[in-house]
């Protein structure tokens, strides 16, 4: 098989922040989002529900508009902190009321000086249980009872009732933020989504939001990539790797749950031996700098480099050291024991063509991707695996990766120069045991905001089956 090299480096660009049109007297257009709508439901609610019962709903429609957000997700967080904070901030005002009963405090200046103190205390209890996130919302309680309604006849009376204006305010938000359309949902489809489609939803904030809504609604995701698990899972902290995902280029089925490889595809021993052999000898006549070993013992990976410290390989050994997946790092071990997974190469992006062809075998899988690196614009990741992975179509021919995430079929959106050359159109000769149940469309390999949005809504219209067949162009623009 013939060297496959999709190189990424001119494609993944950064693209530019969209600009909203203007209206024609130089005013930019205003769009009244779902957040919105359901802030106003929810206020509404609270003050339809506050007039029959003949209170106030101030606490209520204050609680709910705070604790609204853009997913279900944020708001449960919102939530938990503005209930937590509620009851911290209740508690130390009715023993504040109580000094004041007991000890009949009647001098303003001495019950303010005991509220100020009181802070202290506060802030320490929220930081003694872990939750610094809650002492705003504990401050706030505290001081709207112990500030402003200390001398009602009653006040006892007012903290119950300020708590459970708060509750009721925060469930309405949870209930509207959590109500979702009766709408017929593919939750036994999976959609994955390769490097530049991971990239261009993960750097739009409005795309991120989408993404996150269709995973609250049941909506499979997950991810292909040319990056080893751990530095995947530090490239993007904010992506949420709940099922497993293909990584090095399809070599690896790693589920992050459990910390552990499925399924994998190693490189020959003979070939890899053979390998090796070249990349030492390219190291030992200073043709290469160095070079990383991605390797597999039982179900542990295992990375480790060979020759000078770099800029690129600091770049990578950093990102497995703050990654939440784990990889142990070995220092130019014996490789003997151990299952070679892939071979690594940091490189000028100008003369790693040159170099692969120059070294390397016809008969191995090569993709190289950009590093964005700062002070370091043009290396690139070149990830080196065995013919068999046919770029990810033999893991997603096994059905491992589907009997894993729980679905029947599974779809595949890729980059158009990484679909290109992959192994994806022999999945029917590889799968005899039945129909494949996947589908692989091209996406652009230069992704911009408008692209992503429209990925978006053909994943949404993919999940609500308003499309009973997939349609490529649909995808490709």
């Amino acid at each position: 098989m013939m060297t496959q090299i999709q190189n990424q480096a001119a494609a993944r660009r950064q693209p530019e922040n969209p600009v909203r049109p203007l209206h024609p007297d130089g005013r930019r257009p205003v769009n009244i989002g779902l957040r919105t709508v359901k802030s106003v439901i929810a206020v509404g609610l609270c003050c339809l529900a506050s007039f029959w019962a003949g209170v106030s709903p101030f606490y209520a429609a204050i609680a709910a508009m705070m604790v609204m957000q853009q997913t279900h997700g944020d708001t449960r967080k919102n939530a938990k902190t503005r209930t937590l904070g509620t009851f911290v901030g209740g508690s130390f005002s009715l023993i504040i009321l109580y000094l004041d009963r007991g000890f009949l405090l009647e001098n303003r200046l001495i019950h303010y000086a005991i509220v100020t103190l009181f802070t202290i205390p506060i802030v320490l209890f929220t930081l003694m249980i872990r939750r610094p996130n809650i002492s705003y919302f504990s401050c706030v309680v505290f001081f709207s009872i112990t500030l402003a309604h200390y001398q009602d006849e009653n006040p006892f009376y007012f903290v119950v009732y300020r708590v459970l204006l708060t509750l009721f305010g925060i469930f309405i938000a949870l209930l509207l933020n959590g109500t979702w359309l009766p709408r017929h949902r593919n939750k036994d489809h999976l959609f994955v989504l390769g490097d530049q489609a991971v990239w261009v939803l993960q750097n739009h904030k409005r795309e991120q939001i989408r993404l996150d809504r269709l995973r609250e609604e049941g909506c499979q995701v997950t991810y292909q990539t040319d990056w080893t698990p751990a530095a995947f899972a530090a490239l993007w902290p904010a992506l949420p790797l709940k099922l497993p995902f293909l990584a090095l280029n399809g070599a690896v089925l790693f589920d992050p749950a459990r910390q552990m490889v499925l399924d994998a595809i190693p490189f020959d021993p003979a070939a890899g031996a053979a390998l090796q052999h070249k990349l030492s000898l390219a190291l030992a006549q200073k043709q290469l700098t160095g070079y990383f070993a991605v390797l597999l013992s039982r179900r542990d990976l295992y990375l480790c480099y060979w020759g000078e410290p770099t800029a690129g390989s600091r770049y990578l050994i950093s990102l497995i050291k703050r990654s939440p997946l784990h990889h142990s790092l070995l220092y130019q071990p014996d490789l003997c024991g151990y299952e070679v997974l892939s071979y690594l190469l940091i490189l000028p992006s100008a003369s790693i063509t040159g170099v692969v062809k120059q070294l390397l075998p016809a008969q191995v899988m090569t993709r190289q991707t950009p590093l964005e690196l700062a002070g370091q614009p043009d290396l690139s990741l070149c990830t080196i695996t065995s013919p068999q992975t046919l770029g990810g179509a033999a893991l997603a021919a096994s059905r491992q990766l589907r009997q894993s995430c729980q679905v029947e079929t599974a779809e595949w959106l890729l980059g158009e120069s990484q679909a290109a050359g992959t192994g994806f159109a022999a999945i029917k000769p590889l799968n005899s045991t039945g129909p494949a149940g996947i589908s692989v469309h091209t996406i652009p390999d230069q992704l911009t905001a408008q692209d992503g949005k429209q990925l978006l809504k053909y994943m949404e219209q993919r999940f609500h089956a308003r499309i009973k067949h997939t349609d490529p162009s649909m995808v490709k623009t």
